[in-house]
């Protein structure tokens, strides 16, 4: 079996700080953002973590997207 590492450009994620399982995908940082303040918002005495996807890896010959 062969692992492979695939660069992307992939789009923001957002989640609580204390709870690394971000559900939507946002396509700049901008959304992100703006989706991290509406949370925050709604939920003032969370946290949130904007993240960047920059590497999908996985078995050589799978498509990582």
């Amino acid at each position: 079996m062969t692992i492979e590492t695939a660069r992307v450009a992939g789009p923001f994620r957002v989640h609580k700080a204390d709870r690394a399982r971000p559900r939507r995908a946002h396509p700049t940082f901008e959304a992100a953002e703006a989706e991290a303040h509406r949370l925050a918002t709604l939920q003032p005495r969370d946290a949130f973590v904007i993240a960047q996807e920059v590497a999908h890896v996985g078995q050589a010959g799978d498509r990582h997207e």
